[in-house]
């Protein structure tokens, strides 16, 4: 018996191209986080090589569904939405492929989707995704030739944005409320690229060529990020092999989103012998980053909802032996399990929120967000808020950070907790390695300012 054929979909085991297709349907039936999904059907056995082609594979399909959908109904008769939803997700990643994927020749993108759709819909299908994608293959520098078709329609902004750049219409629209046209297209395309990462030095006393040695990356500091980060942190486009850094195991070296660095270093600003209460804490980059900057002299609490969350923190803490972080389960709205007489010098609130600056790494979140959640995700945001305060020092900074590019749930927020809290102000001026993105108190962190995630960050002072 031949154990690599799978008698369900009468293709062979292992097939990458059907393993992302099975993610893909699995994301547009369940809505679940593509991460999940993706996660769910990997495994960490699977050759690093083929990982990869999957996950390019299904979050470069989803990345750009509109855009796609767009470009297939230049070449099908039928209506997109009266498909055999397997045949267009076929279709989808086919066109994808031709697209993006100049490196897979284009005669084996159309015989494997033709062989997909013969055992996964129905063998005439075959026919039909056949003369599709062997039209589409024939046009040289197809995704230009889309995107011209676009322009040449003359349409609104929002709606040009929304089908050139795959984002939902009220998001197109909403972003051109917040920033005008030229802003707004360059979050889309900043946001449409593939993510850096960012790994930083978690010892104040580890040479930083060493480091450089052991991932085998270039020791010069990336001249683009804040100063005070750059010499900390290196800028990579994927992890490849550095995964198995033993100094990434050992938290000598960690992985941490841009955005929430600079949160801390320049807003929460925490000093040696401060206490700090953490708030949605997990995974737990932020308290280590403090924990370091105070030179592990002070207390940190750090808080977060998720009992497995918390779980791994407490797990990972004590394996790198990060020192003084306590860490409870708890809800920040709430805070029942802390005691109600403690007093901290700083606060740290990680909100919830539409985590839209994250769109480069998780191109799912434009999709799964409506604008009604805005205005609901900022009245958490002001109930964690509205709690922390009672914790905070006469004196104290509280910083509030998200990663996400709305001012319902950013500017907005802030201007309405300081009219309900009066004895709250914003703090003094921008730090100088920061002042030439903004002329304001508080940062909005545009993903193209650092090759990042887009965030935002203010921190009060209780009076």
């Amino acid at each position: 018996m031949d154990t690599s054929y799978n008698p369900e979909t009468g293709l062979k085991q292992g097939n990458d191209r059907l393993t992302a297709y099975q993610i893909i349907a699995a994301y547009l039936e369940t809505k679940q986080p593509l991460k999940t999904v993706i996660n769910a059907h990997l495994d960490d056995s699977m050759p690093r090589i083929k990982r990869n082609f999957i996950y390019n594979l299904t979050k470069g399909t989803i990345k750009y569904l509109l855009f796609l959908d767009f470009g297939l109904s230049q070449f099908c008769k039928r209506k997109l939405e009266k498909m055999d939803p397997t045949v267009l997700i076929l279709l989808r990643m086919a066109a994808y492929q031709l697209m993006f994927m100049q490196k897979v020749p284009a005669y084996s993108i159309v015989d494997q989707a033709v062989e997909m759709a013969k055992t996964l819909s129905h063998p005439k299908t075959a026919n039909f995704v056949n003369a599709v994608l062997r039209r589409m293959s024939k046009i040289e520098n197809l995704y230009q030739v889309f995107f011209s078709r676009i322009d040449a329609l003359k349409l609104k902004p929002e709606k040009r944005f929304s089908l050139a750049y795959s984002y939902p219409l009220w998001l197109t629209s909403y972003w051109l409320d917040c920033y005008g046209i030229k802003e707004t297209e360059k979050l889309c395309t900043t946001l449409n690229r593939n993510p850096f990462l960012f790994i930083r030095i978690n010892e104040p006393c580890m040479n930083r060529s060493k480091a450089a040695g052991m991932l085998n990356l270039e020791e010069a500091e990336s001249a683009e990020l804040p100063p005070a980060l750059a010499v900390s942190n290196f800028k990579v486009s994927s992890l490849k092999e550095m995964a198995c850094c033993p100094w990434l195991q050992e938290g000598k070296l960690n992985i941490q989103d841009l955005s929430s660095q600079i949160a801390v270093k320049y807003f929460l600003q925490p000093q040696p012998g401060d206490s700090v209460l953490d708030l949605c804490a997990a995974p737990g980059g932020k308290a280590l980053l403090a924990n370091a900057l105070m030179e592990r002299k002070g207390t940190i609490v750090s808080v977060d909802i998720s009992k497995k969350k918390v779980e791994e923190m407490k797990k990972h803490f004590r394996k790198i032996d990060a020192g003084p972080v306590d860490i409870l389960c708890d809800d920040a709205a709430k805070l029942g399990a802390l005691d109600q007489g403690m007093r901290f010098d700083r606060i740290f609130v990680d909100a919830p929120c539409s985590a839209l600056g994250t769109i480069s790494k998780n191109p799912d979140v434009k999709y799964n967000r409506k604008k009604q959640d805005l205005a609901r995700l900022a009245a958490e945001s002001m109930q964690i808020l509205a709690r922390a305060r009672h914790f905070l020092k006469s004196g104290g900074k509280l910083t509030y950070y998200t990663c996400t590019l709305s001012p319902i749930e950013n500017q907005q927020l802030i201007q309405a907790f300081l009219r309900a809290y009066p004895d709250f102000s914003v703090c003094g001026s921008i730090h100088r390695d920061l002042k030439k993105f903004t002329d304001r108190k508080y940062l909005e962190i545009k993903p193209y300012y650092f090759d990042s995630e887009g965030g935002f960050a203010c921190t009060l002072k209780k009076d």
